[in-house]
């Protein structure tokens, strides 16, 4: 008797358990800030892993207290309702708003005064403004597309630091300048470039055997640039029909009501690989990296896409577990009519820091 009134027991603490998880509604999470958050990794992690656990409103104040006890927020709260099988949570925090008073460039003389112009132009943060994180990231990538403009792939990387007691945020930008890329255009929004002339390719046209940094090396229109015209177009056609290097080239202009498109049909012909070499700049500038990765792009073999693909991919991944912050370019340059030498430019660079000073206590 004493056994099945243990087993009834725990059929009904097993049935109960089951009904209240049944019950128990999915979390929806977002955070809505306002003020100078800083740049600090995993700041909000908490509150993205609640993400599809049931909801327990004593989970949700404990990720709203770790972050209060961060002691970068002023304060903060939840809103939570709930919305079909969904419980809608919403973290609100305020921090205390920053005015940018300092921002270093490691240039000087007419390039920084070219710079800090283009920077101006493409809305990226100025002295005087409300510092946050986006704006800090939109300075960096701002930077990085200016150099592209020069023909230069750059990585740039920021020191960040928040001064909560005079209420400002000073930003000292590194540049870690790589190998010269064909130069590139980009609208910024404040330019003059209208809808028209921004234009997209299509390269799903271009064979195995035709190869895209080599076309994109004799070549002014590429994916989104931002100085589009026919003009360009019928050069750029010229220009590899000319080169010997194709089988067969032909660009597209593709009108559609409001939607145009460089739709590329390139065949190249069998160019053999002659070298392939992996160079570092920045922190890999002295380092050796053709042992210590395998890429299926080898000397002697007839280049092909895939493999220049699966080759860039390893390397990526290569860096990626290495915890490295980089860029990596493709470069392909003619040797004779028939052999082409490649390069894969790595360009690591330093990772961004941040210091805060006078934290603000939440309350």
């Amino acid at each position: 008797m004493r056994i099945m009134r243990l087993m009834i027991a725990a059929s009904f603490f097993v049935v109960i358990s089951y009904i209240i998880h049944a019950d128990a509604r999915k979390i929806s999470s977002d955070v809505v800030f306002n003020g100078s958050v800083p740049p600090v990794e995993g700041l909000f992690r908490c509150i993205y892993d609640l993400d599809g656990q049931n909801y327990e409103p004593k989970i949700v104040d404990s990720c709203l207290q770790r972050i209060l006890a961060s002691n970068y927020f002023e304060r903060g709260w939840v809103e939570s309702k709930a919305e079909n099988d969904r419980q809608l949570v919403v973290f609100r925090l305020e921090a205390p708003s920053l005015l940018v008073s300092q921002i270093d460039l490691p240039v000087g003389g007419e390039q920084e005064t070219e710079l800090r112009s283009w920077l101006k132009k493409s809305g990226a943060l100025s002295l005087g403004d409300t510092y946050d994180v986006s704006g800090q990231l939109s300075t960096s990538l701002s930077i990085e597309y200016f150099y592209r403009t020069k023909g230069k792939l750059a990585g740039v990387s920021v020191q960040t630091f928040l001064d909560y007691t005079r209420r400002v945020a000073r930003l000292t930008y590194q540049i870690t300048e790589g190998p010269r890329i064909p130069p590139e255009s980009f609208a910024t929004p404040y330019s003059e470039i209208g809808p028209q002339d921004v234009i997209p390719v299509d390269w799903s046209g271009v064979n195995e055997y035709a190869p895209t940094p080599l076309i994109a090396s004799l070549t002014s229109i590429r994916p989104g640039s931002a100085h589009f015209s026919t003009e360009l177009l019928r050069r750029d056609e010229e220009a590899l029909k000319e080169s010997g290097l194709f089988e067969n080239v032909e660009y597209r202009l593709i009108e559609e009501e409001a939607h145009r498109q460089v739709s590329l049909r390139i065949s190249g012909k069998a160019l053999r690989t002659k070298e392939v070499s992996i160079r570092g700049h920045g922190l890999l500038a002295d380092a050796s990296l053709r042992d210590k990765v395998f890429i299926p792009l080898v000397a002697g073999a007839i280049y092909r896409n895939s493999v220049a693909f699966q080759s860039n991919d390893a390397l990526r991944r290569y860096l990626e577990k290495e915890g490295l912050r980089f860029h990596l370019f493709e470069e392909v340059e003619t040797v004779s009519p028939h052999e082409v030498r490649v390069v894969f430019h790595i360009v690591a660079y330093e990772k961004d820091q941040f210091q805060a000073e006078g934290n603000v206590r939440a309350r």
